[in-house]
C-alpha cells in the first residue's frame, strides 16, 4: 500500500490529512471486485430491557385504527410516535450510541439524520415520515385516517428495518476472489461494541492499513463507515450487488 497506516485518533482524519471517510471509500471503491466472503460473525447485541417494546406500540396503534372514534385516531397517532420513539431508542442502545445522543441532547431530528448517513432507511421515506408525524402532532386536528394509515405502514416498515439492521455481522472477513491465500488482500471489519469504533483493516502482503472511527469524536465518520459496514454485510451474504454497493459508495 502506498498511503501510511493510520492508527486510532480523536481526529477524524488520517495522517495523510484526509478524511477517513474519503480513505475508506477509496479503499472500498478499488478494492471491491476482489473481494468475496470469508467469515462471519456476530455477538448478540444487548437489547434495553424495557417494559414495552416497539411492537406492543404497533398493536395499540392497530386496534385503535380499528375503532370509529376520533379518541380512537388520536390514541393511534400517539402510540406509533411511541413505537418510534422507542424503536430508535433500542437501535440506538444496542449498538451502544443511545448514551452519546441522549449526553449531546441530540432530538428525533438528529437521530433520523444519523440513520440516513448510516444508509438505514431511504432519506425519502423518513422524510416522509416526519411531515406526517410533525402535521398530526402540532395542527392541533383530528388526523384523517389516510395520513394515520401511511403513517402505520412507515412506522411498521421503519420498526422492521431497524430490527433487521440490528442482526448485522459485528465482524467480517473479505478475502481475495480467486485466492487462497490471505497475503493476495484480506478486509477485516469490525464493530466494537464497547467503545463504540468501526475499524477496517485491509492487509496485503507485509502491509497493513487501519482506519478507525469512534462515535464519540468522529460522529458523522460513524455514520459513514456504518453505512460500509451495513452494505459489506449484505454483499456477505449475497443480497447486493457491486454496483448497488459502488452507487452508495459515491459521493
Amino acid at each position: 500500500m502506498s498511503k501510511p497506516v493510520a492508527s486510532k485518533s480523536d481526529s477524524s482524519t488520517d495522517i495523510t490529512g484526509n478524511k477517513k471517510s474519503e480513505r475508506l471509500r477509496e479503499l472500498l471503491l478499488s478494492k471491491l471486485a476482489l473481494l468475496e466472503g470469508d467469515f462471519g460473525s456476530s455477538d448478540a447485541l444487548p437489547a434495553p430491557e424495557y417494559e414495552l417494546t416497539p411492537r406492543d406500540y404497533l398493536r395499540f396503534a392497530e386496534s385503535e385504527l380499528s375503532g370509529t372514534t376520533d379518541h380512537n385516531l388520536i390514541n393511534c397517532v400517539g402510540h406509533l410516535k411511541r413505537a418510534l420513539d422507542c424503536q430508535l431508542d433500542t437501535f440506538l442502545h444496542m449498538f451502544n450510541l443511545l448514551q452519546l445522543f441522549r449526553k449531546r441532547n441530540l432530538k428525533f431530528e438528529k437521530k433520523l439524520e444519523f440513520l440516513t448517513a448510516a444508509g438505514v432507511f431511504s432519506s425519502r421515506s423518513l422524510a416522509r415520515l416526519n411531515t406526517i408525524r410533525n402535521r398530526m402532532e402540532h395542527d392541533y386536528e383530528v388526523p384523517k385516517i389516510a395520513d394515520i394509515e401511511s403513517y402505520f405502514d412507515l412506522t411498521t416498515a421503519f420498526v422492521s428495518v431497524l430490527e433487521l439492521t440490528a442482526l448485522l455481522n459485528t465482524e467480517l472477513g473479505f478475502g481475495s476472489r480467486g485466492s487462497t491465500k490471505r497475503s493476495a488482500g484480506y478486509l477485516l471489519v469490525e464493530y466494537k461494541i464497547a467503545l463504540p469504533s468501526i475499524v477496517m483493516t485491509w492487509t496485503e502482503g507485509d502491509n497493513k492499513e487501519v482506519l478507525q472511527v469512534e462515535a464519540s469524536t468522529e460522529i458523522d465518520e460513524f455514520a459513514f463507515f456504518f453505512r460500509a459496514v451495513l452494505l459489506l454485510s449484505q454483499k456477505w451474504i449475497n443480497l447486493t450487488s457491486d454496483a448497488y454497493f459502488l452507487s452508495q459508495m459515491k459521493k
